[in-house]
């Protein structure tokens, strides 16, 4: 709502949209321990809204994280909208992660944040 209120912004491993919650997403929610009723709050919410359009309101810098391996959320042709859509981007790729960006290596992932900062 406030685009020109936003400094910075850090994307990781995802496409800009919300998603409709799958079945599948609910049944791994419900194994945590004490968190059974949580999944299912989540997808009576949940509906995809859909966002590429919204970043050209964007005007601040975006770093955009992609994981290179399988796993990865984001994948290339949703990486090229991010630049086609924001203003000011840079899209750095971790090629040995999955989408937990952090593994293998830490260190890489919080200095590619420190850097941006």
């Amino acid at each position: 709502m406030n685009p020109n209120e936003i400094k910075g912004l850090i994307l990781c491993d995802y496409p800009a949209k919300y998603p409709l919650i799958q079945e599948t997403w609910i049944e791994a929610v419900d194994k945590l321990e004490g968190r059974d009723h949580v999944g299912r709050g989540i997808q009576m919410d949940s509906k995809e809204i859909v966002l590429w359009e919204e970043l050209k309101e964007i005007g601040c810098p975006v770093l955009v994280l992609k994981a290179g391996k399988e796993g990865s959320l984001l994948n290339t042709d949703d990486a090229e909208k991010y630049k086609n859509n924001l203003k000011n981007v840079e899209v750095i790729e971790f090629s040995k992660s999955g989408h937990e960006l952090w593994i293998p290596d830490y260190n890489n992932f919080i200095n590619t944040i420190t850097n941006y900062f």
